[in-house]
């Protein structure tokens, strides 16, 4: 039987390997809600974790691309790690262009990369859970490929 939460509060000091590694098995674009520190949870769009931290995308910062954002939110959520690494690529859609220099709509930066992905350290991260839409969907594929999707909990002493 599976449990809401990806990653829960209240035992363990931080993570477990095995359900750190779920989450880092995600699709990217999956919607979260997740709660950092003793923080009010919040919607996020996953990009990628890593060992260390979850990247997610920042939709206030993306809301700034108005009729560009679909466009937009497509290149991050495809190029997310290249553009966390600092990589040289410049990515395009459109009249949309990602880069290590920012993100720019017709020519205009409208904001740094920094800006559009938001790193969360997972000595942070309290709580994770599928939004409702992609629970179903998201838990039949981890059980598909044997992930355990189920309670890491965490203890804030």
């Amino acid at each position: 039987m599976f449990s809401d939460p990806l990653v829960a509060a209240p035992q363990a000091a931080t993570p477990s390997e095995g359900r750190w590694s779920d989450i880092q098995k995600l699709q990217a674009a999956t919607e979260l809600i997740i709660t950092v520190n003793d923080a009010v949870a919040s919607p996020y769009t996953f990009l990628f974790a890593d060992p260390s931290a979850l990247f997610v995308l920042n939709g206030s910062t993306l809301a700034k691309a108005s009729a560009s954002e679909r466009d937009l939110r497509a290149l991050v959520i495809a190029n997310a790690s290249a553009l966390v690494t600092g990589s040289r690529a410049q990515f395009a859609k459109g009249d949309v262009r990602v880069g290590v220099d920012g993100a720019f709509v017709a020519g205009h930066k409208i904001a740094d990369v920094s800006a559009l992905v938001e790193r969360i350290e997972r000595a942070d991260v309290r709580e994770v859970r599928l939004t409702r839409s992609r629970r179903r969907s998201s838990m039949a594929s981890a059980t598909a490929t044997g992930a355990a999707v189920g309670v890491v909990e965490k203890h804030v002493q």
